[in-house]
């Protein structure tokens, strides 16, 4: 939904792994990150997640990790994968 209503540094603070998201704000503002995630990512990750809407995950032996395989022009990987870090589940690609 935040995808959708282009709300770019709410779903920033939300999504990303809390570490990877401190490492991130070190080099930028959350502002700049959002604007150069909605040139770069946003549409192509909303497109992904329309993709996998409805579709079972494979989850890791310990249920803290789970990846959803991707067939989408022009994204460099084959699956989008989250993970549970203290009872949220965040992404982690």
């Amino acid at each position: 939904k935040l995808l959708e209503a282009k709300k770019y540094e709410a779903f920033l603070q939300r999504y990303p792994v809390p570490a990877e998201r401190e490492k991130m704000l070190k080099e930028r503002s959350l502002e700049e990150m959002a604007r150069s995630f909605s040139k770069r990512h946003a549409e192509r990750l909303l497109a992904i997640f329309r993709q996998i809407e409805g579709e079972v995950p494979t989850f890791s032996d310990d249920g803290q990790r789970a990846d959803y395989k991707v067939n989408l022009e022009n994204f460099s990987r084959d699956r989008l994968v989250f993970e549970k870090i203290d009872g949220h589940w965040y992404l982690r690609n």
